[in-house]
């Protein structure tokens, strides 16, 4: 095994967590008559007992919803709360909005310290992955946003932090009040290839340069290496082991490149991927997929299935083989597979150039933060999106040789004056 102690780590830990089911139950909880007003009602989630108790429900509002992402499913979040945020202190706060005793809204919420500073954010922050609420198609987004924004209130936080919330969402309209910011716009790449006649049909969409290009590095390879073979995991048993080393090989190319990856660097990390594997894997909504060269894995790719889009989430590959381009011939493979399949596959922001020369521009995202309370207001102008991304611009900006190390100083020194972990701030170039 190529990753042991990740791979005992992850083995060792076993959770009594709600068990994931294929699909949730038609029926909704007995919530009792204070619930069961005409009008929306508000409340708040604040104990691992009541996170518990929304699983079929949530699981049934996923369902009904109108194209969700993957993130916003109960089974992504419940690790999130159990492997991340819970072990580093922070308190919860899930929103819940109701209509008649039907779950209708949900946006999973924890509050964290920063120095003085009580801030709300997304369960999973830090993550890389879209930050939104899950809200029922057939309500009205403003009205759901406007009750959302009252369920902020009851988080007791002073700010409220949301990184990649994407352009138009219910989330944003739900920020887009009192004293706030916003971060620069980065952009996701989609790729349209769910519906084109074969493989070949999209192979002729792209540019003869990057065709012939990807034919010579795939030569080139075999015959410096070995044969080359691409592979789906569907065996549970291997999601620990290449999990493992997708973390190893995601690691490895940041510090190639003087990066530190404090997500990647959590204490629980493996813990957590292994379980959000699990358990997109028992519904059948988990896409873990590797490229092998001379039998060893040199680039793999960890994405989760909602609706007809595949959310193409860690990518990871060997940096002793960039010179063959062996991100970019997995993620050929990886769209040969699923061509005209009605699944087409979203990269995730930022628009890296690689991303870009297969797909088109999809969705835009920006962090977004609110002040709740005049301590909020100060947390703005010292923790704001603004001033995060000028940190970020400064340490990119240092000599390779010391931006780990100028990161884990910065981090630690954080990790004093906090009394809980404070948002995370990603210092690498992109998502996890």
């Amino acid at each position: 095994m190529e990753n042991r102690n990740v791979s005992a780590e992850a083995l060792e830990l076993e959770r009594s967590t709600p068990t994931p089911a294929p699909r949730p139950p038609a029926e909704i909880l007995d919530l009792g008559p204070v619930h069961a007003r005409p009008g929306p009602f508000v409340a708040l989630v604040t104990d691992e007992k009541g996170f518990a108790a929304l699983e079929h429900e949530w699981r049934e509002l996923f369902w009904r919803a109108e194209a969700p992402t993957y993130f916003a499913s109960f089974d992504w979040n419940w690790p999130c709360w159990c492997c991340l945020a819970a072990p580093d202190g922070a308190r919860l706060a899930i929103v819940t909005v109701r209509r008649q005793g039907r779950l209708v809204a949900v946006l999973p919420l924890v509050v964290t310290r920063t120095g003085p500073f009580r801030i709300a954010v997304l369960l999973g922050a830090g993550t890389g992955r879209y930050g939104e609420a899950l809200v029922d198609p057939v309500e009205d987004p403003a009205a759901i946003a406007a009750e959302l924004r009252k369920g902020l209130a009851l988080t007791r936080a002073d700010a409220v932090l949301c990184d990649n919330v994407p352009a138009g969402s219910v989330l944003e309209r739900c920020l887009d009040a009192g004293p706030r910011q916003a971060g620069g716009r980065m952009q996701a790449v989609e790729v349209r290839i769910g519906e084109v006649a074969d493989f070949a049909d999209y192979v002729r969409s792209l540019g003869s340069s990057l065709r012939k290009s990807l034919r010579r590095r795939r030569r080139r390879l075999e015959e410096a290496i070995g044969d080359i073979s691409y592979e789906l995991i569907g065996d549970p048993a291997q999601i620990v082991p290449v999990v493992g080393r997708l973390l190893d090989l995601k690691r490895g190319w940041l510090a190639a490149r003087g990066l530190h990856g404090r997500f990647l660097e959590h204490r629980h990390v493996a813990e957590w991927m292994c379980e959000v594997s699990r358990r997109a894997e028992s519904c059948g909504n988990l896409h873990l997929s590797v490229l092998r060269v001379g039998g060893r894995i040199a680039a793999g790719q960890l994405a989760f299935l909602a609706g007809r889009r595949l959310y193409c989430y860690l990518a990871a590959y060997d940096a002793d083989l960039a010179r063959f381009g062996v991100s970019k011939l997995h993620l050929e493979d990886i769209l040969a597979e699923i061509a005209g399949t009605g699944v087409d596959l979203d990269l995730l922001p930022p628009a890296d150039d690689y991303k870009s020369e297969f797909g088109a521009p999809g969705a835009l995202v920006a962090t977004h933060m609110v002040a709740l309370t005049p301590a909020g207001r100060v947390a703005l102008v010292l923790f704001g999106p603004r001033m995060r991304e000028r940190a970020k611009a400064a340490y990119l900006a240092l000599p390779k040789a010391v931006r780990a190390a100028t990161a884990r100083i910065l981090l630690a020194f954080l990790g004093r004056v906090s009394a809980g972990r404070p948002a995370p701030i990603d210092t690498a170039e992109d998502h996890p």
